[in-house]
């Protein structure tokens, strides 16, 4: 199998690091309502994850939320409610969507708010 290797800009020959498999995933920025796009990119990584599996791979699968950005907190301004409240709301939305139509959880979901300190050293560098 060959892959798209966005570090190199490359398709490369598929190889697990040290006998593992580590995918992750931008996920949703959930503000809004689940559309077919993420159905799409979501159930791609879906159907790798299923097959790296079933051929044998220990694979982890991450997915982040986009929890807090500038969508969230203008969509949670127009419906009155706390920034917070908005993404929690959407993203067990998104989450139930995703088990509707099979999709396997993440073995790990991390929430940009989960992170912040780290981003910011990240941009103080």
């Amino acid at each position: 199998m060959r892959l798209f290797n966005t570090q190199t800009q490359s398709v490369d020959p598929f190889a697990p690091v040290n006998g593992h498999v580590g995918i992750y995933v931008c996920g949703v920025t959930p503000y809004d309502t689940t559309h077919a796009g993420h159905a799409f990119t979501f159930l791609t990584y879906d159907v790798l994850v299923r097959f790296l599996r079933d051929r044998g791979h220990d694979v982890t699968y991450v997915q982040n939320v986009t929890d807090i950005d500038d969508d969230i907190l203008r969509k949670a301004r127009e419906r009155g409610m706390a920034w917070d409240e908005l993404a929690r709301e959407e993203t067990a939305k998104y989450r139930r969507d995703m088990t509707n139509l099979n999709a396997l959880d993440p073995d790990h979901y991390v929430a940009a708010t989960g992170h912040v300190p780290e981003m910011q050293d990240i941009i103080v560098r």
